[in-house]
């Protein structure tokens, strides 16, 4: 390797390690996140060990850099990562320096079973998945799959610069603020508007909740709804974390 890729800063880590299999089933995303989780568990790379900017790590890895961006933040959320503008991305310096792949022997050294929280009895252990082989010609339907090819970008910039300079004009109203558990009263209404004109579907503001996404939906879904002894019906294929959010209320999935 030449240029920055083996400049002094990050020759301690060697990125060939982090082969992305684009034929393989977990995202991209998925694979750097495992690939960099590795290399910090096995010691590879050390404490404090400064990684590639997201734009020149994508670039070696000839991926998107919002596949790199989404890796590191999820690394930084789990604790492996340290983030900073002023000295970029780096190994979380409270790590061990000799990596802690835990094996067999390891676990009653480290940490106890008993210190270990009990299995939830909700989640099934095997995967809620059919048990023929899948084609050959699989079509990705997962929820990770996304093309930007799609995305008008030019009016995604103007809505979010129009958004930026609303929140700016109303610095303590309703968009900095935290609701109920409905969520913001604006989007509501906006929602119901939408439902009424696009899905004819007469709806009240009040009946309308706002979640962070589906699978928090399905959970809240699954809490008011499923539960032991009763049985709930899903999609084949179907997102594998969807399910786990309705069969964490201890009802039978059935794909």
């Amino acid at each position: 390797m030449t240029g920055p890729i083996a400049s002094a800063r990050t020759r301690q880590f060697d990125r060939a390690t982090l082969a992305l299999d684009r034929g393989a089933r977990p995202a991209l995303h998925r694979q750097l996140e495992a690939g960099l989780r590795a290399a910090i568990a096995e010691g590879r790379l050390q404490p404090g060990a400064p990684l590639p900017g997201t734009r020149t790590l994508a670039d070696e890895l000839g991926v998107a850099r919002i596949t790199v961006a989404t890796a590191y933040e999820q690394l930084v959320a789990e604790g492996y990562l340290d983030a900073s503008a002023r000295s970029g991305t780096r190994v979380a310096t409270d790590l061990p320096a000799s990596g802690f792949r835990v094996g067999d022997a390891d676990v009653e050294r480290f940490a106890p079973e008993s210190s270990f929280p009990a299995p939830n009895p909700g989640i099934p252990l095997a995967p809620v998945t059919m048990d023929e082989r899948a084609p050959d010609d699989e079509i990705d339907l997962g929820p990770e799959s996304f093309s930007f090819a799609s995305v008008d970008r030019r009016a995604w910039e103007r809505r979010l610069v129009a958004a930026w300079r609303e929140i700016a004009a109303e610095a303590s109203g309703a968009a900095v603020s935290y609701f109920g558990g409905l969520g913001d009263p604006v989007l509501r209404q906006a929602l119901a508007d939408h439902l009424a004109v696009h899905r004819a579907v007469r709806a009240r503001p009040d009946a309308i909740a706002i979640t962070s996404g589906a699978t928090a939906a399905l959970a809240a879904v699954a809490r008011v709804w499923l539960g032991p002894g009763r049985r709930c019906v899903v999609e084949e294929p179907g997102g594998s974390q969807l399910r786990r959010s309705l069969s964490i209320a201890g009802a039978e999935i059935v794909p």
